[in-house]
């Protein structure tokens, strides 16, 4: 009786290892990266030069081969950002926080450790503004007090222009309205001396060849023409029996005249309100 042979197992395949990606990680803000490579550079924690401006970011820059990388990621752990600290306000704040002594030469020394140690105990000591944002929050404060200051300013001058605008307008408004509202005069308008003077003489007769009193009665009459005209006043009516003033306010000054032989009577009727040197000349034509 003849065996068959077994046949061999057939092998398992290998399992695969299972790989998950890394997710990508933004790149760091320029501003902050530079931040980072001065911080470095006066803080001697770089293994080499500083890079050129220009230069690609590139690992093994750092003390102990790390990578620029992890000290952005300590600087923004510990809110050491270029909004809150320059290199010297941030050697300046470490000074302050902690007791100055002498670093260690030890090569087994972790430098960048002792740096992140650094900067965790001053975010733990001073969790408030940094003298960088105080400067700044100043001088934002005083800039908006200027500028509240010069927009007070153009709305004081814009309200007294509207105001002197407005007080024109009245103005303009006022005269317009009394233009409107103000009586008109006669069309005959007697306005010169001669008239009055003939009205009282009568036609033909001459001042100087009258007599005396009625001289007298004339130059009152006169002086009293003379000082209405000053005040706006204007003779309206100018006959042997009247004499008539108006004002611009419609207010009027009657005077009846009367003739007796060789000379003449004044009888003034003054209107209820009148300027008292207006009125003494009136009383002087009696």
């Amino acid at each position: 009786m003849s065996v068959k042979p077994l046949k061999k197992a057939a092998s398992r395949p290998k399992p695969k290892r299972r790989t998950h990606p890394r997710p990508e990680r933004a790149p760091h803000d320029p501003a902050l990266q530079r931040f980072a490579w001065d911080i470095a550079a006066n803080f001697m924690l770089l293994d080499g030069s500083h890079p050129r401006h220009d230069a690609p970011l590139s690992p093994g820059a750092l003390v102990g081969g790390r990578h620029i990388g992890q000290l952005i990621r300590i600087l923004q752990r510990t809110r050491i950002t270029p909004n809150r600290y320059t290199v010297r306000t941030l050697n300046e704040a470490l000074s302050e926080v902690l007791p100055v002594r002498r670093e260690s030469d030890d090569p087994k020394r972790d430098r960048l450790a002792v740096f992140a140690w650094k900067l965790g105990k001053l975010a733990q000591r001073r969790p408030g503004p940094t003298h960088l944002e105080q400067q700044r929050q100043e001088a934002a404060e005083r800039l908006q007090q200027r500028r509240e200051q010069q927009k007070q300013a153009v709305e004081a001058s814009l309200r007294q222009e509207e105001l002197q605008e407005a007080s024109q307008q009245a103005a303009e408004a006022f005269f317009a309205q009394a233009r409107r509202t103000r009586r008109p005069r006669p069309t005959q308008r007697v306005s010169d001396q001669g008239g009055l003077v003939t009205a009282l003489l009568g036609e033909g007769v001459k001042l100087y060849d009258a007599p005396t009193a009625l001289q007298i009665v004339v130059g009152a009459a006169t002086r009293l023409h003379k000082a209405l005209l000053a005040e706006d006043w204007a003779l309206t009516t100018g006959d042997h029996d009247r004499l008539t003033w108006t004002s611009m306010d419609g207010r009027s000054l009657h005077v009846n005249i009367r003739h007796v032989d060789d000379t003449v009577e004044l009888s003034p009727t003054p209107p209820a309100v009148f300027a008292p040197a207006l009125a003494e000349l009136v009383a002087g034509l009696a």
